[in-house]
């Protein structure tokens, strides 16, 4: 993520004690490279499981039973709505003496609604594109294995209305 400044991170030792909890920013505005305000030393003999998670939010529980995030609630606004990352990594000393690489995983879905008419008897116009029936929220799961979201039963809708009018011709609009 190139406009990507600051994630979350918990560090769990291997019985599951949380090591740290901290907020990472880039180092500078160029940098690929990420650093908290305190230090940590590497635990002798250890390995360590990094969770990281953007944007930062409440509901978050990480620590040796759970690591879960509860009820998450896309923005209703889809213009406001928030690209949901994370990223699970078991390092050791050895293999990360110039840092954790953490690979970052997107948790929504993006949809991209793209229409055609190649019928010149008919006009068509898009005022709105709406979907229906999505899961209102949902619990994520940093650590299940394929499955990491429960979705709930409600259910709602996203919409989004046009200023104008679309209309639609032979290419993909």
């Amino acid at each position: 993520e190139s406009d990507l400044n600051s994630f979350s991170v918990t560090a769990l030792y291997e019985d599951g004690r949380t090591y740290f909890e901290d907020t990472f920013t880039r180092e500078d505005e160029n940098s690929i490279y990420f650093v908290s305000n305190t230090d940590y030393y590497w635990p002798a003999d250890e390995d360590l499981t990094f969770i990281a998670y953007y944007p930062e939010m409440e509901n978050v529980t990480i620590n040796g039973e759970e690591k879960v995030i509860t009820g998450y609630t896309p923005d209703a606004d889809i213009a406001q709505q928030i690209d949901f990352i994370t990223a699970v990594k078991k390092a050791n000393i050895e293999d990360s003496a110039d840092g954790v690489a953490l690979e970052f995983k997107h948790q929504l879905s993006q949809i991209e609604v793209n229409g055609k008419n190649t019928n010149k008897g008919y006009t068509i116009k898009v005022k709105a594109i709406r979907l229906n029936n999505v899961a209102e929220s949902g619990n994520f799961d940093f650590v299940a294995p394929m499955v990491n979201w429960k979705q709930s039963d409600e259910l709602t809708s996203y919409e989004i209305e046009f200023a104008n009018e679309i209309t639609l011709g032979e290419d993909l609009a």
